[in-house]
C-alpha cells in the first residue's frame, strides 16, 4: 500500500516539474528521497512535497524496522536452535551416563554373584570336609569299639577256657578218687589230716 502511495505521489511530481519546466532529476536524491526544489516558490506544491518526504522516510523507517525485526527473528531462531542442540548434547550426555551406570550396576551384581557362589562353594566344601571327618572319627570310634569288644571277647574266651580247665581237672581228679580212694588218702592224709 504504501508503494502505491509513492508512486501516486511520483507521478504527481513528473506532473508538477512538466508545469514548472524542470527537469525529474532534480527532483529525486541519489537515494531515492523525493525533493521539490521549487516548492518554496510555489505554495500549492509545497504540502505536496512534504507529504512526499515523510512517507519515503516513513518507509524508510519500517524498511528498517522490518530489517530489525528480520535479524532478531534469525537471532531468536539461531539462539533457539543452539538451545536444542545444546539439550540434545545434554540428554546424549544423560544417556551415556546413564548406560554407564547400568552397565556397572550390572557388573556389581555380577561380581556379588560371582563372590556368593565362591562362598557358597567353599561352605559346601567346608560342610563336606567336616562330614569326612565327622564319618572317619565315627569309623574310627567304631573300630575302637569293635576292637573293645573283640578284646572282651578274647578275655571272656581265655577266663571261660581257664574255668573249663580247671574244671576239666577237678573231674579228672574227682574221678580218679571215686576210682582209687587209697591214693587220696596217701596224698593228702600222709601228714595226718583228717576229714
Amino acid at each position: 500500500m504504501a508503494t502505491k502511495v509513492v508512486t501516486i505521489f511520483a507521478l504527481l511530481a513528473l506532473l508538477v516539474s512538466a508545469t514548472t519546466a524542470c527537469s525529474p532529476d532534480e527532483y529525486y536524491f541519489p537515494s531515492g528521497d523525493y525533493y521539490f526544489p521549487y516548492g518554496d516558490y510555489y505554495p500549492l506544491q509545497q504540502p505536496f512535497a512534504t507529504r512526499t518526504i515523510q512517507q519515503a522516510m516513513q518507509q524508510q523507517i519500517l524498511q528498517q524496522a522490518q530489517q530489525q525485526i528480520l535479524q532478531q527473528v534469525q537471532q531468536q531462531q539461531i539462539l533457539q536452535q543452539a538451545q536444542q542442540h545444546q539439550v540434545f548434547q545434554q540428554a546424549q550426555q544423560s544417556q551415556i551416563l546413564q548406560q554407564a551406570q547400568q552397565h556397572q550396576t550390572l557388573q556389581q551384581v555380577q561380581q556379588q554373584q560371582l563372590w556368593q557362589q565362591a562362598q557358597q562353594h567353599q561352605t559346601l566344601q567346608q560342610v563336606q570336609q567336616q562330614q569326612l571327618w565327622q564319618q572317619a572319627q565315627q569309623h574310627q570310634t567304631l573300630q575302637q569299639v569293635q576292637q573293645q569288644q573283640l578284646w572282651q571277647q578274647a578275655q571272656q574266651q581265655q577266663i571261660l577256657q581257664q574255668v573249663q580247665q580247671q574244671q576239666l581237672l577237678l573231674n579228672l581228679f574227682n574221678a580218679l578218687v571215686v576210682e582209687n580212694p587209697t591214693i587220696y588218702r596217701q596224698r593228702f592224709f600222709r601228714s595226718g589230716a583228717c576229714f
